[in-house]
């Protein structure tokens, strides 16, 4: 049932530059170090079973370029090993987020129940649910207010901004590193400096 609501949000997001890989639907904008890949995922909760379960949106914007300069940092090989950006919308890299976080605080009556802003939103599913009405709900809400959200992050300037402070806010590592992208040794050495030792060590 939900990869019925992955293809109807295929459809819809295909004019948008979207291209879909099972549940998860990404696009490329930008180029160079600027480059970033803005994504959108269906996740399944674990308790899922048969016919009954819920599933909620996951929204990522992830920096190729960020990526690989983490990869090159000792204990962070990983990254270059087994991170892919363009199918995994929670990860390293950028900005992390859920579709709750992209909607205006007004709800549309046509999203799903569950969707407010603010609101951890997990979409329910059960014998009673019109898979047509909630894949159309859902579709209306990502194509009206994703866009603003991905605008909002999508370019390396946008780290460090207080206004986007929020679940899924890059950690002080990868804040720092964005300033490196942009050629900025000042702005990098301020960020530095605006950190605790420990913290930019942990993250």
């Amino acid at each position: 049932k939900i990869d019925y609501v992955a293809k109807f949000l295929g459809e819809r997001l295909k004019p948008l530059g979207y291209s879909r890989r099972a549940r998860t639907f990404h696009r490329v904008v930008g180029a160079g170090a600027g480059e970033c890949v803005q994504l959108l995922d269906l996740q399944g909760d674990k308790w899922n079973e048969g016919g009954r379960g819920r599933f909620t949106v996951n929204l990522g914007v992830c920096f190729p370029a960020l990526l690989a300069l983490q990869a090159k940092l000792p204990g962070l090989e990983w990254i270059g090993e087994h991170v892919k950006p363009t199918q995994l919308a929670f990860g390293p890299g950028g900005f992390q987020g859920r579709l709750n976080d992209a909607v205006p605080p007004t709800r549309d009556p046509r999203w799903p129940n569950e969707l407010r802003n603010g609101d951890d939103f997990w979409a329910t599913i059960d014998e009673t649910t019109d898979l047509a009405a909630l894949a159309e709900g859902l579709a209306v809400a990502v194509v009206d207010h994703t866009p603003a959200w991905f605008d909002a992050r999508n370019r390396l300037a946008a780290f460090g901004r207080s206004q986007l402070e929020s679940f899924g806010t890059p950690g002080a590592r990868e804040t720092v590193l964005a300033a490196v992208l942009q050629r900025d040794a000042e702005l990098a050495a301020q960020r530095v400096r605006a950190v605790e030792p420990h913290r930019l060590a942990q993250d």
